[in-house]
């Protein structure tokens, strides 16, 4: 069972909007909760494939992130038309002023014109007579732009308010993706290596480990960063209950068809056996891509 909790400085008079748009944001997430449990089972069915094939789990972790995207999206659009109906209950001819007014929230949804005090919506959105806002396709997008898509310094959530959207959902994604690839290689020595593009998936290694990375009590990670030319290997770091960035002071190159073990040991990091060599998988590809591009089979089209 989930609740949502609230803080007890929230509960007074003069919060009231505040919680009012939180209310409506948290109850959409549990609306949208069947859809993202379904989006899930895809989620966890496109890692699959991509272990059977190259090992690169670029384009099932984007459309994961896509999903989380709009779920976040279509939750703060209810927060802003709940937000906007507790101000119409005490002005009934209220304009986006009054909302401004009312909670900061409105920042993300409306922007000051040249009249004062004067406002109106952010470019892509369309906020209708009464205020609200409908969640159409375009309205959704526009909301994912200026909600989902800030920058850390903007967004600050994350276990040390150090992250944005996209790591913290990075960092839950890049777990089970990790998880998935130890045990479906359980028993190949060496283990081809997994493959993820972070600059396509706008991912910090160290934002991630912030947040927490769960490894299932193994220290490290590797994987191949093929955002790079030529690819690069870092490590994925245990930190779900440390929450602290683990540097690597080391330049590991890329594996080749059959690297030198020597080298492998010479540069592998505190807490990962000795007896790593990292091996590409034989259908791997690590020509980039350009941002946007994918396997050309998607398991959910077959």
């Amino acid at each position: 069972m989930k609740v949502i909790s609230l803080p007890v400085g929230i509960l007074v008079p003069e919060r009231r909007p505040e919680i009012t748009f939180v209310l409506g944001h948290e109850l959409q997430h549990a609306l949208n909760n069947p859809a993202m449990q379904a989006t899930h089972e895809r989620f966890l069915e496109a890692i699959g494939y991509a272990a059977q094939m190259a090992c690169d789990y670029t384009l099932a972790i984007r459309d994961h992130l896509a999903y989380q995207r709009v779920d976040e999206a279509s939750a703060n659009l209810t927060g802003w038309n709940a937000l906007v109906e507790h101000v119409r209950d005490a002005y009934p001819q209220a304009s986006l002023a009054h909302v401004v007014l009312k909670s900061w929230r409105a920042e993300d949804f409306v922007t000051p014109t040249r009249g004062a005090k004067m406002y109106a919506a952010r470019p892509g959105l369309t906020i209708k007579p009464d205020l609200t806002i409908d969640p159409s396709p375009a309205n959704i997008e526009a909301i994912g732009r200026y909600y989902f898509d800030k920058d850390p310094g903007h967004t600050k959530i994350g276990y040390l308010g150090t992250s944005d959207y996209l790591n913290l959902y990075g960092a839950e994604a890049v777990s089970q993706v990790a998880a998935f690839h130890r045990d479906y290689n359980d028993g190949q020595h060496p283990p081809p290596i997994m493959i993820i593009n972070a600059t396509e998936l706008g991912l910090s290694r160290k934002i991630m480990e912030e947040n927490g990375i769960d490894l299932q009590g193994q220290p490290t990670q590797p994987y191949l960063d093929c955002s790079t030319d030529p690819p690069r290997l870092e490590f994925l770091h245990h930190t779900i209950t440390t929450h602290r960035h683990v540097p690597t002071d080391f330049q590991a190159p890329a594996p080749s068809a059959a690297p030198d073990p020597s080298v492998a040991l010479a540069r592998t990091p505190p807490g990962l056996s000795r007896t790593f060599t990292p091996r590409l998988h034989p259908g791997a590809n690590l020509r980039r891509r350009a941002p946007g591009r994918g396997p050309a089979v998607d398991p959910r089209e077959r």
